[in-house]
């Protein structure tokens, strides 16, 4: 009994330290402005397979972009698609010059590969990757290129469409945890993971890092283990929070979809550096613990207390900063949801060993 009770009164510390060093970091980080800096030249690549539902939505986001034509190109590599993903490409092609449809052949199967034919046949030195199922922002390529000025790789905010669904909140709710941990640690040194939705890098540092080739632990990762291998060269690393470059995905619209997509992000995980794996595994087992601490009530009222503590440090950050990355939650969903997500990161851990390797 005494070494349960100290077990879970420690770790309800250690959610206290973590939680309260991410609520610093996460109000340090102040709000982007644009100067007149040098616009760069910029690839756009994109790998589309099956998107016929979603690529025109991208692509008249495209068409909005507030930037000179001839300083940027889009690069669509059509990963042997179905559907009419190729023809409505190729409509909206033959009417933009700034617009290569790249078709990839069958032995070429990824997605990280069809990214990698984007790149090898970009023009310009500056790479940014987005998703076909993306909308970006008019100022999206702005704001990357005043911060890809000063460094070598940079990723940004990329909210899900929210609405008043259950299963769309439950979601969204997760997307907005992930990206208080993932901006929070970032902005402390300890960057780890980041969204091919807004991922941009420079062409020479795609090449130094031998593209893909140090992320073949996974089909998946083209993200964040390409960002692995920036830290362990020692790369510099910048990221960008303005509600003025975020880019935007619509959510699973059911929860198995949603399990199935995260089981895939989560296996990804498996593979990150072991200081990243051990950071993580301590808030995920304090949060946890402290949630699970009130089924030992019964026992003493002092278990009670780490779920206590828990609430209100799930409520302090997330209600704090939950509209600066695009979400907007009320009192009752910030209390309730956080449940949902702790019984979810466990449900998605398991199914991460279960991931079957393939895009889809």
């Amino acid at each position: 009994m005494f070494v349960i009770t100290l077990i879970i009164l420690l770790f309800s510390l250690l959610l206290l330290l973590i939680g309260f060093l991410l609520f610093f970091s996460l109000s340090r980080i102040s709000e982007e402005t644009l100067t007149e800096s040098t616009l760069l030249n910029f690839s756009i690549i994109i790998a589309a397979k099956n998107e016929a539902k979603n690529i025109q939505a991208l692509l008249s986001s495209l068409d909005q972009l507030n930037y000179p034509q001839d300083k940027f190109e889009i690069i669509i590599v059509n990963d042997n698609s179905t559907d009419d993903t190729a023809e409505i490409i190729s409509s909206y092609a033959s009417k933009n010059n700034n617009l290569k449809l790249i078709r990839s052949d069958s032995s070429n199967i990824g997605k990280k590969s069809a990214l990698t034919i984007g790149i090898n046949n970009a023009t310009f030195e500056n790479l940014i990757i987005t998703d076909a199922d993306c909308t970006v922002q008019p100022k999206w390529l702005k704001y990357f290129s005043q911060k890809l000025n000063s460094c070598d790789i940079v990723f940004g905010v990329a909210p899900l469409n929210q609405n008043s669904g259950i299963i769309n909140k439950i979601i969204c709710f997760e997307s907005l945890r992930s990206h208080l941990l993932i901006f929070g640690f970032a902005n402390i040194g300890l960057p780890y993971s980041a969204s091919a939705r807004s991922f941009a890098f420079k062409k020479s540092v795609f090449n130094k890092l031998d593209g893909y080739n140090g992320t073949n632990e996974t089909l998946s990762g083209d993200d964040d283990l390409f960002l692995r291998e920036a830290i362990k060269h020692k790369l510099s690393i910048k990221f960008i929070t303005t509600n003025q470059a975020f880019v935007y995905s619509e959510p699973k619209k059911s929860l198995n979809d949603y399990f199935k997509q995260k089981a895939r992000h989560t296996s990804t995980s498996h593979h990150y550096l072991l200081r990243h794996k051990i950071i993580l595994t301590l808030w995920h087992t304090a949060n946890i613990l402290c949630l699970f601490s009130f089924l030992l009530s019964f026992l003493s009222s002092i278990f009670v207390l780490p779920i206590i503590i828990k609430m209100l440090v799930d409520y302090l950050i997330t209600n704090s900063f939950q509209e600066k990355f695009g979400y907007k939650f009320n009192t009752f969903e910030l209390f309730v949801l956080p449940l949902t997500y702790e019984v979810f990161i466990i449900i998605n851990f398991i199914n991460s060993f279960r991931f079957k390797k393939r895009w889809s």
